[in-house]
């Protein structure tokens, strides 16, 4: 147990900025109001460490302080400062920021109230390769469902798989990678991030991934294993090239379809699977007798280049591919 914080001053000059830098980046695992270990940052031996049961983070930092302050106090103190600062620590319950003519009490905890997060042991190197691509894996996956597949991200040597159930997005980073199924929760802190990944760590229960910076993020991992889903991925195809006015049809029918479906008869896209209602655009290249969630086809926009609308296999899909990227979609009955 590390010792209880005595009153000190740290009276070298600080520089308020790098120490603001380090508490934003813990602070994207934070909010702004909870539970202690939702909003308060833990600072010691030379880091700030944050966790909030499911994603932790660490910086390095140059200040010699042992608390546990609320981050966003702490970050508006010190932002109000200028380059030249005193932080004197008063007990286990406030920090006294005070810069010329400004002077701001930050409430505090006792620091043995937060536990302490630690990373895993880096073993291996990435890139921003891999966040790029779990961002782009990540749109169609729900963190809040009670089914690993659809509220994890799949990340595997290569590549990362999402899926919601009708969709499967998979997305090739090219990094040799154990397979583990990842909180969605980590990919706004990772993509919020402008510094550069360049290692990784896991064990049984989670994964950290480290910066340029010797930062970190970590996140837990799902116990439960994935269903096979690249065998339907891998069904043979026959690749054409999308419509090149498919999403200009689409935004077109889309405000008149009743129930948030597109059908599509051959060379015809319509809002009703029937003639004499809502809206059409004639558009060469379309199938015959298939409908989609029009929401689910525009998740492909930015990233679709080659289609097979009828895949034969053992499950009926529609597969695409595009740059590092390919799809399914499962149409509807």
């Amino acid at each position: 147990m590390a010792p209880r914080p005595k009153k000190r001053t740290v009276s070298e000059p600080i520089k308020s900025t790098s120490f603001v830098d380090a508490l934003r980046f813990v602070g994207t695992v934070l909010k702004d109001e909870g539970f202690i270990n939702e909003t308060h940052v833990h600072l010691y031996n030379g880091w700030a460490t944050a966790s909030n049961g499911v994603l932790s983070a660490g910086c390095k930092i140059d200040e010699q302080i042992f608390a546990a302050p609320n981050n966003k106090l702490l970050i508006e103190a010190l932002s109000k400062c200028g380059e030249h600062l005193s932080i004197t620590q008063l007990d286990n319950n406030r920090l006294s920021i005070k810069s010329d003519k400004f002077k701001a009490i930050v409430p505090c905890i006792d620091p043995i109230l937060l536990q302490v997060a630690n990373p895993d042991l880096s073993i291996g190197i990435i890139n921003d390769e891999l966040k790029e691509a779990m961002k782009v894996v990540s749109v169609i996956v729900d963190e809040d469902s009670n089914r690993v597949v659809t509220a994890s991200i799949l990340i595997q040597s290569g590549s990362c798989i999402g899926t919601n159930g009708n969709i499967i997005f998979e997305c090739w980073h090219g990094i040799d990678l154990p397979t583990l199924a990842v909180s969605k929760a980590i990919v706004q802190p990772l993509v919020k991030c402008s510094k550069k990944l360049v290692k990784f760590g896991f064990s049984q229960s989670s994964i950290t991934f480290y910066f340029e910076d010797e930062s970190w993020l970590k996140t837990q991992l799902f116990a439960d294993t994935w269903p096979d889903v690249k065998s339907i991925l891998d069904q043979k195809t026959n690749q054409w090239p999308l419509p090149a006015d498919f999403f200009k049809a689409l935004d077109a029918v889309a405000p008149f379809s009743p129930d948030g479906l597109v059908h599509f008869e051959k060379d015809i896209m319509r809002s009703h699977d029937f003639e004499g209602a809502g809206a059409s655009y004639e558009l060469a290249g379309l199938p015959q007798n298939l409908k989609f969630a029009i929401k689910q086809l525009m998740m492909i926009k930015p990233y679709a280049k080659t289609i097979d609308w009828h895949v034969n296999g053992h499950i009926p899909m529609t597969i695409g591919y595009g740059d590092k990227f390919r799809f399914a979609i499962a149409g509807r009955k």
